[in-house]
């Protein structure tokens, strides 16, 4: 069961976090517990960093440590732009704000996933 987890918006730096612990010799998962698919129980791991979290946040242990991690906003919304319907559409199937122009959505997006983080 995870210890500590770091969340935040897609493209917030959770791929750095995870290769900045694994590189140091701390096994540290990237989308692996929270993945696309949903939860899947990693028991030897104690550290993971995903942004596929943040749905998933009213479910954690309390002993669970949470780490927010936040990038500019412009940064990280144009780099969610540049992924383009490729990343997004699977996530947001059903969505009723994914209609209309993609950064105008993400600019939603971010908002709103930063407020669930809190």
């Amino acid at each position: 069961m995870i210890k500590v987890l770091f969340t935040g918006t897609g493209r917030c730096g959770t791929g750095y976090v995870s290769a900045a612990f694994s590189n140091s010799g701390v096994a540290c998962g990237h989308e692996t517990v929270y993945g696309l698919d949903g939860y899947k129980e990693r028991p030897n791991l104690l550290i993971e960093a995903s942004w596929l979290a943040v749905p998933h946040l009213t479910e954690l242990d309390a002993n669970v440590e949470l780490y927010h991690l936040v990038r500019h906003p412009q940064e990280c919304i144009t780099s969610l732009v540049s992924c383009g319907p490729r990343l997004w559409e699977p996530i947001l199937s059903g969505n009723t704000l994914a209609s209309g122009p993609w950064g105008q959505y993400l600019a939603k997006y971010y908002t709103a996933s930063n407020d669930c983080v809190g």
